[in-house]
């Protein structure tokens, strides 16, 4: 009986073992190996699909689509220039350590992948293959909301630009830093903190 009881023992201990990670951790299935420092999300926050433009925020925002003329910019960044937990919105809409990418990031990814500007589900985009992992991301021609303190919020390069906000800002500048693209260049840019883009999360 002893015997029969340390075996169970063993075979107890080796199920916990198993249910704490190891070969059998489920990966949450928007999360994107490129190859890079970080896990890619598969789709645009607030998108359910690849082509899906999702939602867009000002700068500093958590809240998708609410437009304000001006933005009081205390205690959004900190003294890095990178914005809060509590007003990065990839983390307080998704938390899971899900959050908006850095400058850095961005360079990472194009450094570690081709790009082509290809169509997806007749959406226009910019289609990233990852050179170690052979993974894809499609980032869609999102275009951006423009806004200023005296004109109509307004969209604009919708179908041959996208804009997707990174997690710092220039206090220099008095902007914040995006990842850009059109049909001849893909490059970072400051942006107004106004206008509204998009935002591609990651996670470690």
């Amino acid at each position: 009986m002893r015997k029969l009881l340390m075996m169970a023992s063993a075979m107890l201990l080796s199920l916990g073992f198993m249910a704490c990670g190891g070969d059998d951790e489920t990966l949450d299935e928007n999360m994107v190996d490129m190859g890079t420092s970080v896990k890619w999300h598969r789709y645009n926050l607030g998108a359910t699909s690849e082509s899906q433009a999702g939602d867009y925020f000002q700068w500093g925002s958590t809240t998708p689509s609410d437009y304000r003329g001006s933005i009081n910019m205390l205690d959004l960044y900190n003294d890095n220039g990178v914005i809060k937990s509590q007003k990065d919105a990839a983390n307080t809409i998704l938390g899971d350590g899900w959050r908006i990418p850095t400058p850095t990031e961005f360079k990472e990814l194009l450094d570690s992948c081709t790009t082509k500007l290809t169509t997806m589900d007749d959406v226009k985009g910019l289609l990233l293959t990852s050179k170690s992992t052979g993974n894809t991301l499609f980032f869609p021609a999102t275009g951006y909301m423009s806004k200023t303190l005296l004109t109509e919020k307004e969209m604009k390069d919708v179908g041959s630009a996208g804009y997707y906000w990174s997690c710092y800002f220039n206090k220099e500048e008095g902007k914040a830093m995006r990842f850009t693209y059109n049909s001849s260049k893909i490059k970072t840019e400051y942006g107004s903190v106004l206008d509204g883009c998009f935002i591609r999360p990651v996670k470690y």
